[in-house]
C-alpha cells in the first residue's frame, strides 16, 4: 500500500527507495521497508482475515498482500509460509481491492468464490442464480437474463403459437386453391426476412406504438414479445401445417359419416391426430424465440436486471453475449462464454423434446 500524502518512488518494478508527496517532489530518499517476518506476520493477518469472510485455499490462487517491497523478499516469505503450512489464502497484488472492507462486500454479495490476479472464479451456482450483472466490479449473475429469455419466449409463444395452429388449419382445410399459392408464399417470404429488418420494424413502428399506449419507453418486454411472436410464425406454421395434411384422409371422412360438420371435423378429429406434429412445431418456435438475438436487442431495453413486468425493459441471454463480447477480456469474457453454454444447453434440451415428440411407435408394440 502506499503511504499517505504520496507516492513510492519505483523503477523496473521494485520500489527505488525513494518517497515522493502529491506534488511529486521527492521528500526523503529512504523508506522503511518491513522485514521477511513482519511481511510473514502481515500475510498471516491477511489469511486470517479472508478466512472468516469464507475465502479458503481451494477457493484461491496466488496474490501478494504488500506491493511496496521488493518481489524476491514477498516470494520467499511466501515460500517459507507454505512450506509450514500456515499459507491458508493467497492474496494477488493486482486486485482491484483496496481494503478488505472491499473484498468483504464482494464475498458477502455471494458473488465470488476464490480470488486471482486478473480473475475472480465464479461458482456454477451463483452464476446461475446470482441477480447481479456488474463486470466492472467482477460480479457475474446471469438469472436476470435467463429469466428475461423465458419470459420473452413465453409471451411469445403464447401470442404467436394460436395465430400459427389457426393460419396452418386455414391453409390445408380452408384456403381456396387459388389464393392458397399467395398465402404460402407470403409465409416463406416472412421465414427469409433478415432478424434486423424484424427489428428496425418494431423499433419504428410498435416501439412507438406501446410508448403511447403505456406512457412509458416503448422498448419494454411486451414490445419484444410480440415482434418474436411475429418471427416464429413462419417456422410454427410450416411444421403443423405438414403436420394437419399428412392426417388421413379417412379420418375426416369418417368424422363426417358421422354427422360431424366440417368444421367439427377438422378441429376435433384431423387437428388432434396431427398433435405430436403440431407439438414439434412449437418446440420449434421455441427455439427460434429464445435464440433470437438482434431484433430483441434493438427493442426490449437491454437492461441486466429481474423483469419487473411487461412493461418494463429487460436483457436476453443471446443480447448479453452480442452486447458485451466485444469488449470484453480476462472473467468478463469467460463468463459470457458459460452464457452461451447455458444458452446451448436450453437449445439442446428443445431438440431433444423435438426428437422425442417427432418419436413414432412401431405398430403392433
Amino acid at each position: 500500500p502506499q503511504p499517505e500524502g504520496g507516492e513510492i518512488g519505483m523503477e523496473n518494478g521494485e520500489p527505488d527507495g525513494r518517497f515522493f508527496d502529491n506534488a511529486m517532489e521527492p521528500v526523503y530518499d529512504s523508506i522503511p521497508v518491513p522485514s521477511k517476518e513482519e511481511i510473514k506476520d502481515m500475510i498471516r493477518s491477511a489469511c486470517k482475515a479472508l478466512n472468516s469472510y469464507g475465502v479458503t485455499s481451494s477457493q484461491s490462487d496466488d496474490y501478494c498482500v504488500y506491493r511496496a517491497v521488493p518481489w524476491q523478499t514477498v516470494n520467499e516469505a511466501y515460500k517459507e509460509l507454505e512450506d509450514s503450512g500456515e499459507l491458508t489464502v493467497r492474496v494477488y497484488e493486482q486486485s482491484n481491492f483496496t481494503d478488505l472492507e472491499s473484498l468483504k462486500g464482494f464475498v458477502e454479495a455471494g458473488n465470488v468464490t476464490g480470488i486471482g490476479t486478473d480473475r475472480f472464479k465464479i461458482g456454477p451456482l451463483k452464476f446461475l442464480t446470482g441477480t447481479m450483472w456488474k463486470p466492472g466490479n467482477n460480479i457475474f449473475g446471469i438469472l436476470p437474463m435467463i429469466v428475461g429469455s423465458i419470459c420473452v419466449t413465453g409471451l411469445a409463444i403464447l401470442m404467436g403459437v394460436p395465430v400459427a395452429i389457426l393460419t396452418s388449419v386455414f391453409l390445408s382445410r380452408y384456403c381456396p386453391k387459388r389464393f392458397y399459392g399467395i398465402c404460402k408464399s407470403g409465409i416463406n417470404l416472412m421465414a427469409g426476412i433478415p432478424s434486423i429488418v424484424y427489428g428496425f420494424f418494431g423499433l419504428v413502428v410498435i416501439v412507438p406504438l406501446m410508448a403511447q399506449l403505456t406512457g412509458k419507453n416503448g422498448n419494454t418486454m411486451l414490445t419484444a414479445s410480440i415482434l418474436l411472436a411475429v418471427m416464429i410464425l413462419p417456422t410454427v406454421v410450416g411444421v403443423t401445417e405438414s403436420a394437419i395434411t399428412s392426417v388421413p384422409e379417412s379420418y375426416y371422412e369418417a368424422s363426417l359419416g358421422l354427422g360431424a360438420t366440417h368444421s367439427q371435423s377438422v378441429f376435433f378429429a384431423v387437428v388432434p391426430a396431427a398433435k405430436s406434429g403440431i407439438l414439434a412445431g412449437i418446440v420449434l418456435g421455441i427455439g427460434r424465440a429464445i435464440g433470437e438475438t438482434m431484433a430483441v436487442i434493438m427493442i426490449a431495453g437491454n437492461q441486466p436486471r429481474m423483469p419487473k413486468g411487461i412493461t418494463e425493459g429487460l436483457r436476453t441471454m443471446t443480447a448479453n453475449i452480442v452486447l458485451e463480447m466485444g469488449y470484453a477480456s480476462g472473467l468478463h469474457r469467460e463468463a459470457l462464454i458459460a452464457t452461451g453454454v447455458v444458452l446451448f444447453v436450453f437449445i439442446l434440451l428443445i431438440n431433444l423434446s423435438v426428437s422425442m415428440l417427432n418419436r413414432r411407435v412401431p405398430y403392433g408394440d
